[in-house]
């Protein structure tokens, strides 16, 4: 076995852009969805766009009762998405 490699703290700190992107959508999507997340990047994601994503359970089948379950996740699924940064937008995408 190969030894590890020696890891050192530089006293250099890299320079970090405040906000690399002019905007940023949040997108919260079903756990079981397979298309939205890159039919929206491909959409609306840019040089000058970020998309990120918060997925919230979901169960099949779509019945208004397991819509209505999901409810109270969709506060929680956005507060996951950059925590204490602030987004442009939210999108909630659903069936």
């Amino acid at each position: 076995m190969k030894p590890l490699p020696e890891i050192r703290l530089l006293p250099t700190r890299p320079a970090l852009d405040a906000r690399p992107l002019a905007k940023r959508v949040g997108l919260i999507i079903l756990a079981t969805d397979h298309t939205s997340e890159p039919d929206f990047h491909r959409m609306v994601a840019s040089e000058r766009i970020g998309v990120y994503v918060a997925r919230i359970p979901y169960k099949n089948p779509t019945t208004p009762e397991n819509l209505r379950r999901m409810q109270p996740e969709l506060e929680a699924a956005a507060a996951l998405i950059l925590p204490d940064e602030p987004l442009d937008a939210v999108c909630y995408s659903c069936t």
